[in-house]
């Protein structure tokens, strides 16, 4: 909610100068600007992130991705930022830069713990989410549908593919996107069916979303289960860059590709309010209609 992590987190799009040095703004952001942002403090970085502005992103993914990869100014041959080491080492503002950078992260690792804290046994949003089974079935339920279209597909995805525009991509100084979209669906994917693997390839399953509709009604569990995979599928072919993937014609196979990625997440959101119906929910997911 508006008072969780999130947006400390994963706020994004950022204005790039709020933070350090662009091509545009030489002597811009808050690692420049040591008269008007003297201490690099979490207490500090908290309070700067969003303030006047919502993509004044002071904290989180994006801001370390851009600490660490720079602006992507590269057109020909499609890479990523180029960030030379010595802006960590003898560039100026080299030690605030380095200093934020370590700070950044380490307010990520933190603030990750507290989530997990939150689910441990005992925990108070676990105990708070536990409490009404049926609110929170349908909280799974609409946080998947509404990730899976207006998130993903829509502001992730279909902006970027309508302006072709780097700018507009979701990790576009990393030009890691293309991992970012399948990881996401990956992540829908879990969600839906109770189980995750864990990087030593230990899977962790239980009783799920899809069980609870087979239960009531197996052919839209399937149907459900289909277009999932679908997404998953779709996702897995985008390549590499992604601000590559959207340029050209219409008919360019990688809009192509892009587009049919799009188009399979917002079929599998438009099941889930039918899935929630069935097992006695009512949820309202935008787009969804």
């Amino acid at each position: 909610d508006a008072e969780g992590p999130e947006g400390l987190l994963n706020a994004w799009p950022l204005d790039e100068h709020y933070i350090d040095a662009t091509i545009d703004f030489p002597k811009g952001g808050i690692v420049q600007d040591s008269k008007t942002y003297p201490a690099l403090t979490a207490d500090a970085l908290r309070e700067l992130n969003e303030k006047d502005g919502d993509a004044n992103i002071a904290t989180g993914y994006h801001a370390v991705e851009f600490l660490l990869w720079g602006q992507d100014l590269n057109e020909v041959p499609y890479t990523a930022g180029n960030r030379p080491l010595t802006d960590y080492t003898t560039a100026a503002n080299a030690d605030r830069r380095k200093a934020y950078v370590v700070l950044a992260c380490e307010m990520i690792v933190s603030d990750l713990e507290s989530l997990v804290a939150e689910w441990q046994e005992g925990g108070a949003y676990r105990k708070a989410f536990l409490a009404n089974p049926e609110e929170a079935v349908g909280k799974a339920i609409t946080g998947i549908g509404s990730l899976a279209g207006g998130e993903l597909a829509g502001e992730r995805m279909a902006v970027a593919l309508a302006n072709k525009d780097q700018e507009d991509e979701h990790s576009c100084f990393s030009d890691n996107t293309h991992r970012d979209i399948v990881t996401n669906a990956i992540g829908i994917h879990n969600v839906y069916f109770g189980q995750y693997a864990r990087i030593n390839g230990e899977v962790l399953s239980g009783p799920s979303i899809h069980d609870l509709i087979a239960a009531k009604d197996p052919a839209l569990a399937a149907k459900a289960s289909a277009a999932l995979a679908e997404s998953v599928a779709r996702a897995s072919l985008i390549q590499a860059p992604f601000d590559q993937e959207i340029s050209g014609t219409e008919s360019a196979p990688g809009r192509q590709r892009v587009q049919a990625t799009i188009g399979a997440l917002w079929a599998f959101t438009k099941i889930m309010p039918d899935t929630a119906k069935v097992i006695g929910i009512e949820v309202a997911i935008d787009g969804a209609e």
